[in-house]
Order: C-alpha cells, then sequence, then structure tokens
C-alpha cells in the first residue's frame, strides 16, 4: 500500500509519483487530476532535474 500527501491547488489535486520507466531518467515526478464536465484528466509530470514536463494525459470520462 501507498500513501500519498495531497495537495489541493485551485481546481486540481497534485501528489507526488513514482516515476515511470528509467528511474534513473527522472529525478522525480508528479501527477495531477484536474475535473472536466465530463469527468476528470489524469496528468503525470516528469522531472529530470530541469522542471517538470508532461509524461502523459489520459481523459477520464462518466460513464452513464
Amino acid at each position: 500500500m501507498r500513501q500519498y500527501a495531497i495537495e489541493r491547488n485551485e481546481q486540481t489535486l497534485e501528489f507526488a509519483d513514482f516515476a515511470p520507466g528509467h528511474a534513473n531518467q527522472w529525478k522525480r515526478a508528479r501527477k495531477i487530476i484536474r475535473p472536466r464536465l465530463e469527468g476528470f484528466e489524469e496528468r503525470l509530470e516528469v522531472d529530470d532535474g530541469n522542471g517538470f514536463v508532461p509524461y502523459y494525459t489520459i481523459p477520464m470520462r462518466k460513464v452513464t
């Protein structure tokens, strides 16, 4: 089980996450959850020491 310290930033939730794949390539990673009209968006950003850049974004939508 993993525990995360979640920060609320305006309308997003952000928390530190594990860097994908090449662990020695990334210094840190963070996940950002943002609400959307259709559901929410999950984004992972990675930092190689020069600041965070997007790694992936997944739009999630409500299923009715």
